[in-house]
């Protein structure tokens, strides 16, 4: 009997997606620690999109740290390491943290489409406790759904490839788990995409019924232009982590409805890749667009590798000056 665990690639192959995934891991693990250090550096001034941002940035970072590791290894290996025990782990850690990071989308959508549409501010509901609350829940949610394929409700086993572990599609329906497949791409990912989709779009409508309004009112204009901003790098987040995962929702389709004509190794191996690329998206769309980030990240960065030597003092006096000029325009509010 063939194994399982077995690499079905060449080994080239295995080489590359190794050298590959470290570096996404080292991308995604640097990049989504500068973006959490930087905002811990202001936490009394963490607005509630802001501490969505850090909790998608914490789910990244953790991906990246207790996932990529086996999959590097593993692929050097030309094989799966550890066999079922570390599939099982490896598949309910990718549910959970993806699971965290498109329920907490939605919630950014819902929570910008709230701001959008107040007059004033909902700062008594959107209070610092509330978002902690709801984040615990956000998490505990996740991992709900991450260990019900251990309490037979489906399975996880090795991809096609043999390199990764997820839900095992080809033996869901002769397990009888199409009714947790059915419903977790319902809950965790069709619903969360048409709540998203609807949130910017009346985000969108709003906006423009705004700058209509305001035309002639050369500040007003110019606030409702950071607000599109603002508004375009948490859409082009959103749609960075569709786009990437929903290949990989496709072929998990396709190896569900169709187990006796299954895809290529390779055919299956593209779809995961770029969804493992999708935890390095967030901090490279902030550094891009919002200079306020920009700015904390270069200043985070002297910091580490300069120290504290007098020689640089006026420097980062100076950075920290333009860094709390830049906040009062281009914050994540």
């Amino acid at each position: 009997m063939e194994n399982p665990y077995k690499s079905k690639l060449p080994n080239d192959v295995n080489y590359f997606i190794a050298g590959y995934l470290l570096i996404i891991a080292i991308a995604s693990v640097l990049g989504n620690a500068i973006l959490i250090i930087t905002s811990l550096r202001r936490f009394s001034k963490l607005k509630a999109p802001e501490f969505l941002l850090v909790n998608l940035a914490l789910s990244d970072l953790l991906g990246a740290i207790f996932m990529y590791p086996l999959s590097i290894v593993s692929a050097f290996s030309h094989e799966w390491l550890g066999g079922e025990l570390t599939c099982a782990y490896y598949g309910l850690m990718g549910f959970l943290h993806g699971g965290a990071s498109i329920t907490t989308f939605m919630l950014l959508a819902i929570v910008r489409c709230i701001i959008s549409f107040s007059a004033h501010y909902p700062r008594k509901w959107l209070t610092r406790k509330k978002l902690l609350i709801i984040i615990a829940l956000v998490w505990i949610h996740s991992l709900w759904w991450a260990l019900m394929p251990l309490w037979g409700c489906g399975k996880y086993g090795p991809e096609p490839h043999g390199l990764s572990c997820t839900l095992a599609w080809g033996e869901l329906r002769e397990a009888g788990g199409l009714s947790f497949i059915f419903s977790s791409f319902a809950f965790m990912l069709v619903f969360p995409a048409i709540v998203i989709v609807t949130c910017y779009t009346c985000i969108a409508c709003r906006l423009s019924s705004q700058h209509r309004r305001t035309e002639g009112c050369r500040r007003m204009s110019h606030q409702i232009r950071v607000v599109q901003r603002v508004v375009l790098m948490a859409v082009l987040m959103s749609a960075g982590f569709l786009v990437a995962w929903i290949p990989y929702a496709a072929v998990s389709f396709w190896l569900i409805f169709n187990p006796t004509s299954p895809l290529p190794p390779v055919v299956s191996l593209l779809p995961t890749l770029f969804a493992k690329s999708a935890t390095t998206f967030n901090p490279i769309i902030l550094y891009i667009m919002s200079s306020h980030f920009r700015c904390n990240a270069r200043k985070l960065v002297a910091d580490v590798c300069l120290g504290v030597k007098a020689s640089v003092a006026t420097a980062e006096t100076s950075l920290q000056h333009e860094c709390e000029i830049m906040s009062n325009d281009n914050a994540l509010s």
